[in-house]
């Protein structure tokens, strides 16, 4: 979420975490029982800065410091 503002993550209608650019979390964590097979629905509620450039990357690893 390093290009993204404040804001909060639902995938599949489960709320998957807040996220604000100070901190202290960088990454949020998706756990495989979240997800369905086929398609799932993320959505990302942004509340200081809309952009529609911006992203969601997804990682193996977790991004644990800035």
């Amino acid at each position: 979420m390093e290009d993204w503002t404040k804001g909060v993550v639902w995938v599949n209608g489960v709320n998957l975490g807040r996220y604000w650019n100070i901190g202290p979390q960088v990454t949020l964590y998706l756990p495989a029982p979240f997800l369905h097979a086929g398609d799932n629905e993320i959505i990302v509620f942004e509340e200081k800065e809309a952009a529609p450039e911006r992203k969601l990357k997804f990682e193996h690893v977790p991004i644990l410091q800035n």
